[in-house]
């Protein structure tokens, strides 16, 4: 069998296919990852805040491959856990790679929280409304506590100086008199004494209902929120995903 020369069209379609081999050997270095970061927390979904040189805000689990650098606060919440807070330094030529694990609200946390102060452990288990209830309620009633027992000290007072004008009355109208005012002032304190004490066991008693409620609180769990439930901040510039990375949305306020 004799050997040929190339023909024309053979030689074309060689010189043509060269530059398509240049071009990808050139690829990988075309795509090659600079700096970023990723967040991954456990359970997914977080609400995540990177705050520093810019302000972010995402969704784990959060790729973020904008050439960020310098010291950034991290702050990752989600409904039924505790909020998680930790620093991390960014480089704007390699990758950071953050897990976070989030530690699950508990019924105790808010039983022991509003034995504290009532209405906190209703708004660490989310359930803010319930909380401002019972805070207020409470000091309604401490204040309404506080305003008798005052009055209850002043009318007691009056009371002994009345006992102490009878004790020191000689004539028998005078005596009399003095009887009366006694009588007086005593049904006075008497009547503030009461009212204190209604105040005193309606403070006591929402105390009470506000830490048996807050012990039985199972805190709520909730799916990861989608980029149009992140809203922004006062000021500042976010990214946000959500958690299958398919969504990109921004929010620039100021």
């Amino acid at each position: 069998m004799s050997l040929r020369p190339l023909g024309l069209p053979v030689l074309a379609i060689l010189l043509l296919a060269l530059p398509l081999v240049g071009d990808s050997t050139a690829q990988p270095a075309a795509n090659a990852t600079g700096g970023g970061v990723v967040i991954t927390s456990v359970p997914s979904g977080a609400v995540v805040e990177l705050l520093g040189d810019h302000a972010l805000r995402g969704v784990t689990p959060w790729r973020l491959e904008r050439g960020l650098s310098g010291t950034y606060e991290i702050r990752a919440r989600m409904t039924g856990y505790e909020e998680w807070t930790g620093v991390t330094v960014l480089s704007a030529t390699t990758v950071e790679e953050i897990e976070i694990r989030l530690t699950r609200k508990t019924a105790s946390g808010a039983g022991f929280r509003s034995v504290i102060i009532p209405g906190w452990g209703q708004v660490y288990a989310d359930q803010a409304a319930k909380g401002a209830f019972f805070f207020i309620a409470e000091a309604v009633a401490l204040g309404g506590l506080v305003w008798t027992q005052s009055n209850y000290v002043d009318a007691k007072d009056t009371y002994e100086e009345a006992y102490d004008d009878y004790l020191d009355a000689t004539q028998i109208e005078e005596i009399e008199l003095a009887w009366e005012e006694v009588e007086s002032t005593y049904s006075d304190a008497e009547d503030w004494q009461q009212k204190r004490d209604v105040w005193m066991y309606a403070a006591i008693g929402i105390w009470a209902i506000n830490v048996v409620d807050a012990f039985m609180i199972s805190p709520p769990t909730s799916e990861a929120p989608t980029v149009s439930q992140l809203g922004a901040e006062p000021s500042g510039f976010y990214a946000a995903l959500t958690p299958d990375g398919s969504t990109v949305g921004f929010a620039i306020k100021f």
